[in-house]
């Protein structure tokens, strides 16, 4: 037996000395915005890698299997980032990220976790040319409805947003119909600099009307992203969404 143990022993030494620190140094979601991240992966030794890639895994089911995913084969002072983005804010989201070294897996990280940012309700700089409030007059939250005013008062905290405004909002936005906290409504993601609101619809109707600045006229939401303006008289009612000069 002692020649066996001998053996033993002598695989197990040269095992630690042979062995070496990972290449990664971190793997981490940075810079989380409500509807995009950027996971970044840090590499201690980047002299390993010739033709690098990475692949990032995102998924909102940790039970399912990832088949989502985007690549990058850029590394710069040891980095590697994918800006991935995503469709719900306050929302939490699985990713595993894998490198290769040319055709062959070097890495494949355990399963990691991050939730993406909430929305507000304060005035949102979308990049365009006013500032929106993201949330209606008289809610507290983006995904409350607040007062429908049935008849729009001679004076007003902040100003209506014109036609021209709104225009601009849907010309520069990426917009989807979607669900925000259990409401039906629309999601703008600036192609300017990322920032989102949201414009939430009535529950039942699954519309809603929202005052324009142009006399007489309400822009109307429909939950399947249609829009149009209509004629509308202040006896029917609508909700405001407050703009401001930048």
């Amino acid at each position: 037996m002692k020649p066996i143990r001998f053996v033993l022993a002598g695989l197990v030494t040269l095992f630690a000395c042979t062995k070496q620190a990972s290449p990664i140094a971190s793997i981490s979601a940075e810079n989380i915005k409500p509807c995009e991240v950027t996971i970044v992966c840090t590499v201690s030794q980047p002299e390993l890698f010739t033709l690098p890639l990475m692949k990032v895994w995102m998924s909102l089911d940790p039970d399912k299997e990832m088949t989502s995913f985007l690549t990058t084969n850029v590394m710069k002072d040891g980095k590697m980032s994918l800006t991935y983005p995503c469709a719900y804010p306050d929302t939490r989201y699985y990713f595993k990220v894998r490198l290769f070294r040319g055709d062959s897996v070097f890495y494949d990280s355990e399963e990691m976790t991050f939730v993406t940012a909430d929305l507000s309700s304060d005035m949102v700089d979308m990049g365009l040319s006013v500032k929106w409030a993201g949330a209606n007059l008289g809610a507290r939250q983006p995904q409350e409805l607040g007062t429908r005013v049935t008849s729009l008062p001679a004076s007003l905290p902040q100003r209506l947003p014109t036609r021209a405004e709104f225009n601009e909002l849907f010309e520069k936005c990426d917009v989807f119909t979607n669900t925000y906290h259990n409401v039906r409504g629309s999601l703008f993601i600036s192609r300017e600099n990322q920032n989102v609101i949201f414009f939430p619809v009535e529950h039942i109707t699954e519309e809603a009307f929202y005052w324009c600045a142009d006399e007489g006229q309400a822009l109307h939401f429909m939950s399947n992203g249609m829009h149009k303006y209509e004629e509308r008289d202040d006896s029917e009612g609508g909700f405001i969404r407050f703009v401001s000069s930048k």
